[in-house]
């Protein structure tokens, strides 16, 4: 078991700088919710995590842990929540997925922010999902699992 004197805020938002080639720097921006940084108590700057990117070139240089690559933690939080919505904020204010700038490809995954707001509004998209027989996507799911 891993033993830490660092009691702090274990979520955090980074950016990443691909350096190489100068003059042409890429960035990245991400952030680390895993489970095991409250669990096991992780400094943010000592966590080896580098994103989970699936463009090729930039997933290579992050599993190599390529020197070309600088990550600097931007913010952190105590809570997974905030640390998300900080990260899509940020992606959206700097266009960073419409941005040949950026290696962002799509905005963090909403189902995982876990917001009263977004519940709400996959309920809502649910219910009117209706299908060619009237039922909706929650009636749907209640058939699946057997309620009626």
């Amino acid at each position: 078991m891993r033993t830490s004197i660092y009691n702090g805020n274990n979520f955090y938002v980074y950016l990443i700088t691909d350096l190489n080639p100068i003059g042409t720097e890429r960035y990245y921006i991400g952030s680390a919710t895993r489970k095991e940084l409250s669990e096991k108590n992780i400094n943010p700057e000592e966590d080896t995590y580098y994103g989970s990117s699936t463009i090729k070139h930039f997933r290579a240089l992050q599993n190599s842990n390529s020197p070309q690559l600088e990550r600097i933690i931007i913010k952190t939080f105590s809570s997974k929540n905030e640390c998300r919505l900080m990260e899509e904020h940020l992606i959206k204010s700097h266009n960073a997925v419409r941005s040949s700038s950026f290696y962002n490809i799509s905005l963090p995954n909403s189902k995982f922010i876990g917001t009263s707001e977004t519940a709400f509004k996959g309920a809502q998209t649910k219910r009117d999902d209706v299908d060619a027989l009237g039922f909706n996507g929650l009636q749907r799911s209640g058939q699946k699992s057997g309620y009626t």
